[in-house]
C-alpha cells in the first residue's frame, strides 16, 4: 500500500503533483527486484482507484499514472474499478493510448 495526495483538487493536474504520484507508484510497483530476472515474466500488479475515494483524486488520472508506472517496470496491470461509474469509458482511453510509449502518455497527461 502507498499513500496518495489528500484532497488535491485542481492541484492534482499540475506537473509537480503528477510527477510526485508517478514516482510513488513507480516505487510501489517495482516489486521485489529478485522476483525474476526476466522483466516480461513478472507478476502483474492488481490495483484499483488509488486515492479516489476519501482522498478525492481523479480516477482517470490515477489510472493513467498507475498504468505508466506498471509499464515502466514491464508489468501488466489488473485494474479493478469496483463499479465506479466515472470510469465507464476506460476502454476508450486504453484504446487511445495503446501502442504508445510511456513518454507519449506522460506528455499528454501533463499537457
Amino acid at each position: 500500500a502507498f499513500d496518495a495526495l489528500c484532497m488535491p483538487g485542481q492541484a492534482q493536474y499540475m506537473p509537480p503533483k503528477i510527477e510526485r504520484e508517478l514516482v510513488k507508484a513507480w516505487v510501489a510497483f517495482r516489486g521485489d527486484p529478485r522476483d525474476t530476472e526476466d522483466p516480461g515474466s513478472r507478476r502483474p500488479v492488481a490495483t484499483g482507484n488509488w486515492g479516489c475515494g476519501l482522498f478525492g483524486g481523479d480516477p482517470h488520472l490515477k489510472f493513467l499514472i498507475q498504468w505508466m508506472a506498471c509499464s515502466m517496470h514491464s508489468r501488466d496491470m489488473i485494474y479493478m474499478p469496483f463499479g465506479d461509474r466515472r470510469l465507464g469509458r476506460l476502454e476508450r482511453v486504453v484504446e487511445h493510448f495503446s501502442g504508445r510509449t510511456v513518454g507519449d502518455l506522460y506528455k499528454e497527461v501533463v499537457a
